[in-house]
């Protein structure tokens, strides 16, 4: 499938653009956002619902992966999941799979592992009905060991006629080098491999708080826009307000800025965020309900239900003050 990225408007003052991307089954334009294929339900979420873009992500443990591995059973039943999730998508959505390789504590991936399970993930997220895969998302992964993944990733990929994208991980910047240039030098072989498409994983933040992760993207944006003379649609993953959202009563809503920095898609989160000790003694007391946050569209500002109950000054305009109460 080839993807075409076209520039529809863009603002001279800030980075937000409008861009339009066009693939064998339809086309999308941005700003825009990729639905779960999980929450494809036609109850909560129908396919009227979907702008463009169906984002099917998958958690890998180093447990999970040796006995995926072993077990043809488990196998069968990852295959199948895989191809229930699918059928809910429309034919014209573009289906995007990003799998996030998660770390145990304790547990170390030898070279060997590398080598095996990164070549088992391509085998398994590669299903007919997805159109780009993405390279891998990272947690709690030995940073040396990011760069040898996504090697012996793409290797994997060259068997099988998907498109590839970049995902920068949130690693030290010396890393991301290592990891754009093993993608340049793989992409100069292989012409499945996509400059007009990145992914950004935001590791549970987003493009403000993280400006200086953000602006490494951006730059590298710039080299391929340059090279290829093209848009390169910027798909931020893991966008949040903040990492620690419920040990504050308000918050500034920074993820949904994000297009004003040129993320052009939001993708899905995936990660799980350890939750500090003071948040989690206030769970415990059952204070978690009060920290639920609603978004104050007026002063863009992610409110607790705990602050709006004791001033309903604050609430949305859309919400009734009954509601709160209850």
């Amino acid at each position: 499938m080839t993807i075409r990225v076209r520039l529809l408007r863009e603002n001279e003052d800030v980075l937000a653009r409008a861009v339009e991307v066009s693939h064998s089954r339809g086309s999308l334009r941005t700003p825009s956002y990729a639905v779960n294929v999980l929450d494809i339900d036609r109850k909560l979420l129908s396919e009227g619902d979907l702008l463009g873009v169906a984002e099917i992500h998958t958690v890998f443990r180093p447990k999970q992966l040796k006995n995926l591995s072993k077990d043809i059973s488990l196998q069968q039943k990852f295959e199948y999941r895989m191809n229930n999730y699918v059928k809910r998508v429309p034919p014209d959505q573009l289906v995007i799979a990003i799998p996030l390789l998660e770390g145990e504590q304790g547990y170390a991936f030898s070279y060997d592992e590398v080598s095996k399970y990164s070549a088992f993930i391509t085998e398994l997220m590669t299903n007919p009905r997805v159109d780009l895969i993405c390279t891998p998302a990272f947690h709690r992964i030995a940073e040396d060991h990011i760069p040898i993944f996504i090697e012996k990733f793409l290797e994997a990929m060259t068997s099988y006629s998907k498109n590839i994208a970049l995902t920068i991980p949130y690693a030290s910047r010396e890393t991301r080098v290592k990891v754009v240039e093993t993608y340049l030098k793989w992409a100069d072989k292989n012409n499945r491999a996509l400059l007009n498409f990145l992914c950004i994983d935001y590791n549970g933040s987003n493009p403000i708080s993280k400006y200086s992760h953000h602006n490494y993207a951006l730059g590298y944006v710039r080299l391929l826009e340059r090279e290829t003379g093209e848009p390169t649609v910027m798909y931020g993953v893991n966008v949040k307000y903040s990492r620690v959202a419920k040990k504050y009563d308000e918050l500034p809503a920074r993820d949904l800025v994000s297009y004003f920095a040129q993320v052009d898609i939001y993708g899905c989160s995936h990660k799980r965020r350890p939750i500090p000790r003071e948040v989690t003694e206030k769970l415990r007391a059952y204070e978690a309900l009060k920290k639920q946050k609603l978004l104050n569209r007026e002063r863009y500002i992610y409110i607790s239900l705990d602050k709006i109950h004791k001033d309903h000054s604050l609430k949305p305009p859309e919400v009734k003050a009954e509601i709160i109460k209850q």
